[in-house]
């Protein structure tokens, strides 16, 4: 009997993290086995650069593993079995004021917790649902059917 293995998609895939995401899911392939990975990013050129050098890697460590990339919401989440959310809405600029707005108020903390993380959690919620409405809107049942 064969074990399942699992589809995944990095959404945020453009990121300069996303490398590490890869390598810990090829690391972790005998307790979370893996078929595919696809990355997922709104910006096309930073997404390249980062799922380019993936690619190779994968092509020369892990060869039966499905690589992909793409911008195109529908092709990024059609047929994944797991997301690992990796947004950032409104990118470094954001993060910035994320930082600086409350350390002009005297108020401590950084991008993820504190002042700065809750406006950082109330941006992505409206990025993270905006990508599930608009991938699994058509896979929803029609009320009283």
């Amino acid at each position: 009997m064969s074990k399942k293995s699992f589809a995944v998609t990095v959404a945020g895939g453009g990121s300069t993290f996303t490398p590490g995401i890869a390598l810990m899911l090829l690391a972790e392939r005998d307790r979370f086995p893996i078929h595919k990975i696809m990355f997922y990013d709104n910006d096309a050129e930073r997404q390249e650069i980062v799922a380019k050098a993936c690619e190779i890697y994968l092509k020369e460590n892990a060869p039966d593993i499905e690589f992909g990339y793409t911008t195109d919401p529908e092709t990024a989440f059609t047929g994944i079995d797991f997301v690992l959310a990796h947004i950032r809405v409104g990118k470094y600029a954001m993060r910035e004021k994320d930082e600086k707005i409350p350390l002009k108020y005297g108020v401590l903390g950084q991008e993820t917790c504190g002042p700065g993380g809750l406006s950082y959690g109330m941006r992505s919620i409206g990025g993270v649902f905006w990508k599930f409405w608009t991938t699994w809107r058509s896979t929803l049942p029609t009320p009283g059917c």
